[in-house]
């Protein structure tokens, strides 16, 4: 459904604000006539506008009508033979939303500018110097011919072995690589069960990776009074024995009672652990009116019903707070909490959240304090080539399309991630000669406190002339850290496709890269003879939720003459290291159990192993990290460490001599491979090794029952049980068939957990490792006492207590998890004071470490 482009009033005139209409807020009069008020004024009028208390609702939980539950065949078996003979426009509302500008936004295109250089743009477009993660199995879902409709509000997500897609007017199962499976019909038949005889439409999808369920949500279109339709699945996999039960609840009806009369338009769809989040938009019954959310207790519709809503009918208003509420994913097993999200109805660049407490049971909301972004407003009409005089396509507002919560499994921070979008200049920013319509992207962290932005970025073309826009777009991050976007793309001189552009996790905060087309129109759209042809409404990307890191968007594009295309694209993660970079392992021996560490001298074009973890809570993951071996070499155990760093424990008892390709796979079925060297049987015959902690040493000790060609021992340690380095070394005996005790003694070891390994040498150089011991050495009394930071100089003074001399690693890490940058200082025992240079961070909180090997210290401080 449709909400028109909101009217933009002029407010900015040189550096003075110019008001020249009725501003209100929260019931108030600010300005009744033409009047001028300074920069610095109308600063703090905004501040005291948009800085109100937080406000806490507690809902009134209603309980509707049980499900209905039908199997695929029997809703198939309802299906009728005939084809939409032409298309059908879906009722159709509009808003009249009055925004201003917010002053505090920055008429920039990235967030943070710091992480800007010189020799690095940002944005999208032509701007870029890397390529977009690369696309895999690419198919047609549905088209304007199968539908019926326009527009047709793209959505979609991916199972175990399937894709769901849906457009107005038709839902369809596929496998993954594009086979048409058993589900394919209208929309109506699917829902006739609830739909109450009136047409159903702005259908959402969500496949739960906590249940393993699919969810379908939309609402049917009766003029008022209009109810929301949901479907779930009795499993992950769509047969024609699956059934759905179904279920609705008319938006007027669940408590508090209210809006009568009116109708439900544009609904979103979030979900997780506890709920299902829906927001919408209101009308009265025509007029735009607020909007409302609704949570749906989860565990009333896997019960089977009878279905508990909770209804919050003033969430947003017609000239303040929270605008097109998007309903927040989260697959996080363990949240205890949910979220809206969406923009602000009076003020542009500003970004509201509502927090759902208790949303399994009587939930409350919590309008948090909204967020600055980079300054935006609403989009453009769409140009596009091909186009009859008059009938650009619809750019919408400045809506969110789509929002995600997802932990970045590599350094353990949760954030949600969302986008919108803007007009824009060419260089992407909200200010000059905005003639090009860009897609505005957000990363925002510390959710479960204070919410605050961690990076914003931009897709854009910089052409000076016949630019692509870029709109309706939808973003999100895989277990990875790594994130696309989808979006629609169409210009002048270029017809309406889909495009997608990823990001790196190593990437600097607010770049972006550069774009590729997912699709290759060639076709002119003029359905419609009105300048603002309906198009898209609804984006989407998702992760799958095999791997974690394969991405699917679901994307509109025109694909024949007149019709559009509902696109289904899958983005592949990058491949582990190649067997180039990977160091080959050291040469192991006849035994049961040796533990390999296998380690990438470089991870080039954003390589790397990954492993979704053990999902603590939840179901868990199907694929994870792998290795094989030949030579009839088993694997006892694989470890993740990072992305250049994981252990293999191999059993190779039943293996000759010889070298042996181990293959690496990662949990999306990329691999690499590393030889593995077997030699029939060490020069010694190893009886025991150990390394012991004593008071200020370690004791390394070993047992030899026979040695050939003996030369000598090497002991080495290491802090990570990866690198190692020489700690000295003890003369063998070359020959022997007697036991034979070997000690002997660091004076000068690593604090905290070592890790050391026996390296034997022969005669004629050829060398063997031992298994790793760790041994860990007690350093209690290491305190942090103050941060004092000084501004002068651009450094911290920090007191520190210790009962040793030792050395002390410092890290400086944002609210990311990023490494700022770190070091290292001697503390001497007693009380410390040392100074840390302070002059690469930028404006923000940070987190100092410090870390004596034994204990770490955290403080989190602001610069």
């Amino acid at each position: 459904m449709k909400i028109s482009s909101q009217i933009v009033l002029p407010v900015l005139k040189n550096s003075t604000r110019i008001y020249k209409s009725f501003w209100i807020f929260n019931n108030k009069i600010f300005c009744k006539a033409t009047a001028l008020f300074s920069s610095t004024v109308s600063t703090l009028i905004f501040l005291s506008l948009t800085s109100s208390a937080q406000k806490t609702q507690t809902a009134i939980p209603w309980t509707g009508s049980p499900g209905i539950t039908k199997t695929v065949n029997q809703i198939m078996s309802l299906e009728p033979n005939s084809k939409p003979a032409r298309f059908s426009m879906l009722r159709e509302h509009e808003t009249k939303v009055h925004k201003r500008k917010n002053p505090n936004a920055s008429e920039i295109s990235s967030y943070p500018v710091n992480d800007q250089t010189a020799n690095r743009t940002t944005g999208g477009g032509n701007n870029s110097i890397a390529a977009s993660q690369a696309t895999g199995a690419n198919f047609l879902a549905s088209n304007l011919f199968s539908s019926g409709f326009v527009p047709p509000d793209c959505n979609g997500a991916a199972g175990p072995t399937q894709i769901l897609a849906v457009s107005n007017g038709r839902i369809r199962v596929y496998s993954k690589s594009g086979v048409i499976g058993v589900l394919n019909l209208t929309c109506n038949t699917f829902f006739t069960s609830v739909r109450n005889g009136s047409s159903i439409s702005d259908t959402h999808i969500r496949y739960d990776r906590l249940t393993q369920r699919w969810f379908v949500v939309g609402i049917n279109v009766e003029p008022t009074n209009n109810r929301v339709v949901i479907a779930m699945s009795s499993g992950p996999i769509i047969s024609d024995a699956t059934s759905f039960t179904f279920f609705s609840f008319q938006m007027n009806v669940p408590l508090p009672n209210g809006d009568a009369g009116k109708f439900l338009d544009y609904p979103t769809f979030g979900l997780d652990a506890n709920a299902l989040y829906i927001g919408g938009v209101r009308f009265d019954p025509n007029n735009f009116d607020g909007c409302p959310l609704f949570v749906v207790r989860k565990s009333s519709v896997l019960s089977g019903g009878p279905i508990v809503v909770s209804a919050f009918r003033n969430a947003g208003g017609t000239i303040s707070g929270i605008y097109v509420p998007q309903g927040v994913d989260n697959d996080d097993p363990t949240a205890t909490e949910g979220y809206f999200i969406g923009t602000d109805a009076g003020v542009y660049s500003l970004l509201n959240i509502i927090r759902v407490i208790n949303p399994g049971g009587t939930p409350s909301i919590t309008n948090l304090t909204g967020i600055t972004v980079p300054s935006n407003t609403a989009p453009i009409l769409q140009v596009h080539s091909g186009a009859a005089a008059n009938r650009r396509l619809d750019g919408l507002d400045d809506r969110l399309y789509a929002a995600h919560v997802m932990k970045n499994k590599i350094t353990g921070v949760t954030t949600l991630w969302t986008a919108n979008n803007t007009v824009a200049n060419s260089s992407g920013a909200v200010s000059g000669t905005m003639d090009r319509n860009v897609s505005r992207w957000y990363e925002i962290g510390s959710l479960t406190t204070s919410p605050v932005l961690i990076q914003a970025g931009t897709l854009y073309d910089n052409a000076s002339a016949n630019p692509r826009g870029f709109w309706i777009p939808s973003i999100a991050m895989s277990g990875q850290g790594h994130s696309v976007l989808g979006c629609s793309t169409a210009g002048a001189v270029n017809f309406a496709d889909a495009a997608i552009a990823g990001r790196y996790s190593s990437d600097p905060l607010g770049t972006i890269q550069s774009f590729t087309l997912a699709t290759s129109s060639n076709t002119a759209y003029n359905v419609q003879s009105t300048d603002g042809q309906r198009w898209g409404d609804y984006s989407q990307v998702v992760v799958d939720p095999n791997d974690n890191m394969t991405m699917w968007t679901f994307q509109e594009y025109c694909e024949a003459v007149n019709s559009w295309g509902l696109r289904v694209i899958q983005v592949i993660a990058p491949s582990p290291p190649p067997a180039a970079s990977l160091v080959p392992p050291p040469v192991v021996g006849i035994t049961p159990s040796v533990a390999l560490a296998i380690t990438a001298s470089s991870t080039p074009d954003n390589t790397g192993f990954f492993d979704p973890g053990s999902d603590a809570g939840g179901p868990g993951f199907a694929n994870h990290l792998s290795a094989s071996v030949t030579g009839n070499i088993s694997v006892n155990s694989i470890t993740f460490i990072d992305p250049a760093h994981i252990s293999v424990d191999l059993n190779t008892s039943s293996a000759v001599a010889g070298t042996y390709p181990m293959t690496i796979t990662n949990p999306d079925g990329q691999t690499t491979s590393v030889n593995v060297t077997i030699v029939s049987s060490f020069p010694i015959e190893l009886v025991s090794f150990s390394a012991m902690a004593t008071t200020h040493c370690c004791l390394v000790q070993w047992t030899t029952a026979s040695e050939i060609n003996n030369d000598y021992f090497t002991i080495e340690k290491s802090r990570d049980g990866i690198h190692f380095e020489e700690a000295g070394r003890v003369k063998g005996n070359g020959n022997s068939t007697s036991i034979l005790n070997y000690t002997f003694t660091d004076e000068h070891p690593f604090p905290g957990t070592s890790y050391y390994r026996l390296m034997q040498t022969d005669f004629d150089g050829t060398s063997t490792h031992s298994d790793i011991s760790p041994v860990r050495f007690l350093s209690p009394g290491f305190e942090l006492v103050s941060i004092v930071p000084d501004y002068n100089t651009h450094a911290f003074q920090i007191c520190v207590t210790d009962n040793t001399t030792e050395n002390v690693e410092y890290r400086f890490i944002d609210v990311l998890g990023k490494i700022i940058y770190s070091g290292s200082k001697t503390v001497s025992k007693g009380s410390n004071t040392i100074t840390i240079e302070g002059n690469q961070l930028g404006q923000g909180f940070y987190y100092l470490i410090l870390t004596n090997g034994i204990t770490t210290l955290a403080r989190k401080i602001f610069y």
